[in-house]
């Protein structure tokens, strides 16, 4: 279980995260914006980004989905934890966004 703050209201939501790959090609935001991350994390062997020992050229990421949709919630990069539409950051390693959930999800 997760807990994430809804800022409308004062309630807490809980939903259950199971971690999936995902691949990049499917996130428009990350071509525009964070490409070279991955790049450099893919050189790096850095933990929260799969090896790709694939036969085609696609990055694979790691990502949550909810409990109830096969569709990513949040994607893992190695600077943080993004939202899978938008590419908005939930928490990055300098402990902006939303640390509590982060904690949770982040391998």
């Amino acid at each position: 279980m997760v807990a994430e703050f809804n800022n409308q209201q004062t309630e807490v939501k809980r939903a259950r995260y199971r971690l999936i790959l995902v691949r990049g090609s499917d996130l428009r935001w990350l071509n525009r914006d964070h490409i070279q991350e991955v790049k450099i994390g893919l050189a790096s062997q850095h933990k929260w980004i799969p090896v790709q020992n694939l036969p085609f050229s696609e990055v694979v990421l790691y990502a949550y989905a909810a409990d109830r949709t096969p569709f990513p919630t949040y994607v893992c990069l190695p600077s943080g934890l993004y939202k899978a539409r938008t590419g908005h950051v939930v928490a990055d390693r300098s402990g902006a966004g939303n640390p509590a959930l982060a904690r949770h999800l982040l391998l």
